[in-house]
């Protein structure tokens, strides 16, 4: 099973615990559990790999990413774009135009590119 666990890193003491929390409760309840940190922050990469994390990012945040090149919006955007119309071949051109279900739907198709998709996604930010 493949967890997708946003919200989490290691940037304090408490933000961490809650991570192996989450870590300890669902390894203990599910069998063959892995996890995936999404957005993490760069500098997290190596705590998270230590300890059994894999970690994914965005395309238009890694640092020498081709994205940055267009600013942070219109990066952010046109990457959208990219990712629908490379996964969905234009099957659902429409959600090109729609700015509400634009980049949650090419961060579904990244993540299913990228990751071979996930089971739950859990939002464990203390923001939701």
């Amino acid at each position: 099973m493949k967890v997708l666990i946003n919200g989490a890193g290691f940037a304090n003491k408490g933000a961490e615990a809650m991570l192996r929390t989450v870590q300890v409760e669902l390894a203990s309840r599910f069998t063959s559990v892995e996890f995936v940190l999404w957005r993490c922050p760069e500098w997290n990469h190596p705590i998270a790999t230590a300890s059994g994390t894999k970690t994914v990012r965005l395309p238009f945040e890694l640092p020498s990413s081709k994205w940055r090149l267009f600013g942070g919006q219109r990066g952010r955007r046109l990457w959208s774009v990219w990712e629908i119309v490379n996964e969905m071949k234009m099957k659902q051109i429409s959600l090109l135009f729609d700015r509400d279900k634009r980049f949650s739907k090419a961060c579904h198709c990244f993540l299913r590119r990228a990751i071979g998709g996930f089971d739950f996604f859990m939002d464990i930010s203390g923001f939701a």
